[in-house]
């Protein structure tokens, strides 16, 4: 059985149909604005993120301890072979992956081009690397090959040379002596990023290691099954590695990528903040009014008996249940653009590049259960703000002084 307060909250809402009919809108078309830039918000920040993990950084990354400060690729893993163990078996981790860098300059008759030569795991590598996932010509690296080579296209132009070509890798050793052999490249890589194309060249570790004099990894590259786990699984893995190695995350070492997700954030904020507040001010609006004109019948209520606390919790119960039917709307107009936006997403029809990496063209936004409990928290919070100070104004007011206001 409901409570005399919600019967002449309905009651009061019930009456003036248009006026509520219209704050609820208010209230849903501004909620459900803020939604879908949320959803949009969100799935962008998930773009940058993948982007800059597929790009070769992965979301955690285990390197030397100074490795922050100069990046040398002639630094090794403590003890990489426990730790890759160790960093597979982690439940939370989908993938992981040896590399092994070395500076170095690659030669076809009187053409050569500078690169970083990357040695890799060939059967996981592709996991973590997006750009070596399709072939532009040729094909991908051989775990049982032996001094294979793929290339970026624009190093493999500039070197006048196709896939099945011989070519002359030399590197720099550990004591800085100049390092030569032999290599076939059986693969072009093709992104359309033309930093990429330029220096992308990869071949199996163990023929790096044989050619650098060098035996061990350099680096360990994870991808998580969840990225938003990368700091808990950085805390919670640090203390079983090496003392001489550290994990990092993808926003310590690409902190261009942290700053763009930081604005990102900024501005979904700020944007459903000023969406919330021109819904308050007019469901605030509404509310006045109602108070206003009904100030007899609020002065006849409280000369009856009913405190001032009770009318004000009259009028909050009426902006809640104003934010509860906002909720709905919200959820009504923004599900099926979220959804639709998630699935099909947006094409941006050109590659985008951020950063040296190239971004997917297509953007989809998040969708979820988060759905629910951000349009409830906005709608209710908009409408409770927005019913403070009529409330504050009837639980204040004079009854004899309302009773004399003619209307």
């Amino acid at each position: 059985m409901r409570s005399v307060t919600m019967n002449l909250a309905w009651r009061n809402l019930s009456r003036k149909r248009r006026r509520t009919f219209l704050s609820v809108a208010g209230v849903a078309v501004s909620c459900a604005i803020s939604l879908v830039t949320i959803g949009y918000v969100k799935g962008k920040i998930e773009t940058f993120v993948r982007t800059t993990a597929d790009g070769g950084i992965g979301h955690l990354r285990l390197v030397p301890e100074e490795w922050m400060k100069a990046r040398d690729p002639k630094w090794r893993l403590h003890d990489w072979q426990r730790e890759l163990d160790l960093l597979r078996s982690a439940p939370d981790v989908r993938v992981a992956t040896p590399r092994l860098r070395a500076q170095g300059m690659i030669a076809m008759g009187a053409h050569a081009v500078g690169v970083e030569v990357v040695g890799v795991d060939p059967q996981t590598e592709p996991q973590t690397f997006r750009y070596v996932r399709k072939m532009g010509s040729g094909r991908y690296l051989d775990a049982k090959g032996r001094n294979e080579m793929v290339l970026g296209q624009g190093a493999a132009d500039t070197l006048k040379i196709e896939a099945g070509d011989v070519v002359v890798a030399t590197v720099v050793g550990a004591g800085g002596d100049m390092l030569s052999d032999m290599f076939t490249v059986v693969g072009l890589v093709s992104t359309g990023i033309e930093e990429v194309d330029a220096g992308l060249c990869q071949v199996n570790m163990p023929d790096l290691e044989r050619l650098t004099g060098q035996p061990g990894a350099g680096e360990i590259t994870l991808i998580l099954r969840d990225y938003r786990k990368a700091q808990e699984l950085q805390t919670a893995l640090s203390p079983k590695l090496s003392t001489a190695d550290r994990l990092l995350r993808w926003d310590q070492i690409a902190p261009e990528s942290r700053l763009a997700v930081e604005i990102n954030q900024k501005v979904s904020v700020w944007l459903t903040a000023i969406l919330m507040i021109v819904a308050l001010m007019g469901v605030a609006s509404a509310q006045l009014t109602a108070v206003l004109e009904r100030r007899k019948e609020l002065a006849m209520l409280a000369a009856i008996g009913m405190s001032g606390r009770r009318l004000g919790a009259l009028i909050f119960l009426e902006g809640a249940v104003l934010g509860i039917l906002g909720a709905a709307g919200a959820l009504i107009l923004a599900v099926p653009i979220d959804f639709y936006l998630a699935t099909i997403g947006i094409n941006m029809g050109s590659n985008i590049q951020f950063s040296s990496m190239a971004i997917d063209t297509v953007f989809r936004t998040d969708f979820g259960w988060w759905l629910l409990a951000d349009a409830s928290i906005l709608s209710l919070v908009t409408a409770l703000l927005a019913s403070a100070y009529p409330a504050w104004f009837v639980s204040r007011q004079d009854p004899i002084s309302a009773m004399r206001v003619s209307q």
